[in-house]
């Protein structure tokens, strides 16, 4: 497989704004573990709860991967906080669930890359710009959460996460990697 080139940009300098978000916002549907709705209702309900209030509350730390044509092809919601701070996050109960070693990890990645582009490097890059923003902004350790039989475990240990544990949550085995 040949790698084509692609970029990383501040998702400020990647375009018209309406028109990356919707491009990041068809990758996370493309990525999303949900890929069914019973309702427009229902779909967009789940893009807000898992991406909207995330570009809202973090966009000074999103970058966006680019093709050699300017398309966006990935991207990394970097939040270098404790969103259990932030009263509009409160329904997300794994930040509970790893409470405690959210107060050592407080900032967390959410990355997504579209599968044409998935093992080129784009994910890594990614991954790394959005570490730098998070040190950057001060933040102790950097944190993702994913299902414990997800695939992703073994790409999020190639970029230097490990696992610091592994909890139940809503019926289903969650594990946090992270990185200090």
């Amino acid at each position: 497989m040949t790698t084509s080139p692609f970029e990383i940009v501040h998702v400020v300098e990647a375009g018209d704004a309406e028109a990356v978000d919707d491009a990041l916002a068809e990758i996370f549907f493309e990525t999303a573990v949900r890929q069914t709705f019973a309702t427009t209702a229902e779909r967009e309900a789940y893009r807000h709860r898992w991406y909207d209030r995330y570009t809202y509350r973090c966009r000074a730390s999103i970058f966006v991967a680019r093709d050699d044509a300017a398309k966006p092809i990935g991207y990394v919601l970097a939040c270098p906080f404790d969103v259990r701070q932030v009263p509009s996050f409160s329904d997300i109960g794994y930040f509970w669930a790893f409470g405690d070693l959210i107060d050592r990890y407080p900032a967390h990645l959410h990355v997504n890359v579209t599968r044409e582009w998935q093992g080129r490097g784009v994910g890594r890059a990614l991954v790394e710009r959005g570490i730098a923003a998070c040190r950057s902004a001060g933040a102790p350790g950097i944190h993702v959460v994913t299902a414990a039989d997800a695939p992703n475990i073994g790409f999020y240990n190639r970029c230097g996460l490990a696992e610091v544990a592994r909890r139940p949550h809503d019926g289903r085995p969650l594990v946090m990697l992270a990185t200090t």
